[in-house]
């Protein structure tokens, strides 16, 4: 009986450190989905940022690209007619492919600029 009691002790105080024990890994665990949570989010944050910078590139770039295309279309031997018109398309298409490159990253583009 003393035996069997002492086994039943022996249980007992066995599973009480299992439980602890597994209570340390989950806390562990915890702590350690945080800290990668945070890194991750930082890193979303660093890329989000170099996408931004990417895209404001590309705006400018396209302005550039508008700029020059209206001088070449501006020295043209056309009908002033046809140079306004192509001059207006220009801004339209600049402002179209602007728009939609800064809709991704959730920036409504002012067609007021």
């Amino acid at each position: 009986m003393q035996y069997n009691g002492q086994l039943d002790v022996l249980k007992e105080t066995v599973s009480q450190a299992v439980k602890v024990h597994k209570t340390r890994i989950g806390v562990a665990a915890e702590e350690y989905l945080r800290t990668l949570d945070s890194k991750h989010l930082e890193l979303l944050t660093q890329l989000g940022m170099r996408n931004a910078a990417t895209r404001w590139k590309a705006v400018t770039d396209l302005t550039d690209m508008a700029v020059a295309k209206i001088n070449e279309v501006e020295g043209k031997n056309w009908p002033q007619r046809f140079i306004d018109d192509t001059i207006n398309k220009i801004f339209e298409v600049r402002e179209r492919v602007a728009g939609e490159i800064m809709k991704e990253l959730g920036i409504e583009h002012s067609t007021e600029e």
